[in-house]
């Protein structure tokens, strides 16, 4: 039961600490433009994505492995992840749009849990869909690349772009919230670069999750 809880805890917290080499640091030779960094985000595309991930939560010490698979419908805004332990065995299917979440499935001790979806959901969007990029953004030219940002209400969003374009950092600050999402180690997958290494954090709870790519395939 403690190792469903510390489960659980995670997704309801939001996720992940960065090691120093996350960010850039590079010196761009030339200055990386705003429309550049936008158009070729992965996830401002339209494509259908089939992605196979080990995922590795870290909960005051704690360690805890996971393999997810994740279907992400970037043109109907749709999640659908199964997530599964070290022995094979499905903890749970959810599917998430931009404003809802549907648990399909889960193991008991997890269904009993309230407010498991929305956590796990809220978890979901941070990473791969909410907030994005905006042409319209402010922006700040960088040694090391392209900072854009905008402000709304009292929510504060910062995107770090690398001298490739390559987004690598986004940073979420209110009154409520502070939480980072780290994108590293770009490659090509069928004509699309997608990041091997995704980090993300929540400072209120101290809870790190570290996501591996390990199988990506596109749907046009």
């Amino acid at each position: 039961m403690i190792r469903w809880l510390f489960l659980v805890n995670l997704f309801l917290a939001g996720c992940a600490s960065p090691a120093a080499d996350l960010l850039p640091r590079e010196v761009c030779p030339e200055p990386v433009g705003t429309r550049q960094a936008v158009d070729q985000h992965w996830l401002n595309g339209a494509e259908v994505w089939r992605l196979r991930q080990s995922v590795l939560i870290t909960i005051g010490g704690r360690k805890i492995p996971l393999e997810g698979f994740m279907v992400l419908d970037l043109a109907r805004e749709q999640i659908r992840l199964v997530a599964m332990n070290e022995l094979g065995v499905v903890l749970f299917e959810l599917l998430v749009t931009d404003d809802s979440e549907q648990l399909l499935r889960a193991v008991p001790p997890l269904r009993q849990q309230p407010g498991l979806a929305q956590g796990i959901a809220g978890s979901l969007r941070r990473i791969y869909q909410q907030p994005r990029p905006r042409q319209l953004d402010k922006q700040e030219q960088r040694r090391s690349g392209l900072r854009l940002w905008r402000t709304t209400g009292d929510e504060h969003v910062d995107f770090v772009f690398d001298c490739t374009g390559h987004l690598r950092q986004t940073v979420m600050t209110s009154e409520l919230l502070r939480w980072q999402v780290f994108y590293h180690s770009y490659r090509p997958v069928d004509g699309e670069d997608v990041p091997e290494h995704i980090v993300l954090k929540d400072y209120g709870r101290g809870v790190t999750l570290n996501i591996r790519l390990q199988e990506a395939t596109r749907q046009p």
